[in-house]
């Protein structure tokens, strides 16, 4: 079964899924809460983002680091990255993914 959770910073805006994917966590222009909001891929990356709103406005996130956040606490060390377990960046699953601390 899917485990949806808030995402950190976006507390009942939006929510991340163990499987990637992110919906609005309440109904706004028009679309229901619970709306899956799509992931585009950037070309140049592979990564998956997404435009989110908040208070200060839009951002563009990587997705991993949505669900890296969500299910694995914030990173460890500052400047920490998100290492996909299988090396496949379009696998945003949870459990596909984890802190990797980086050296100085």
């Amino acid at each position: 079964m899917t485990e949806w959770r808030p995402i950190p910073g976006y507390e009942g805006l939006y929510d991340v899924s163990d499987f990637g994917r992110i919906r609005n966590a309440r109904a706004t222009q028009g679309r229901p809460a619970g709306y899956v909001l799509t992931t585009p891929v950037n070309q140049s990356t592979g990564c998956a983002v997404v435009r989110l709103y908040g208070p200060g406005g839009g951002k563009t996130l990587a997705v991993h680091r949505l669900v890296a956040r969500a299910f694995h606490g914030e990173p460890p060390t500052e400047g920490a990255t998100v290492k996909h377990l299988n090396d496949i960046k379009a696998d945003n699953r949870a459990d596909n993914l984890a802190w990797k601390e980086t050296s100085r």
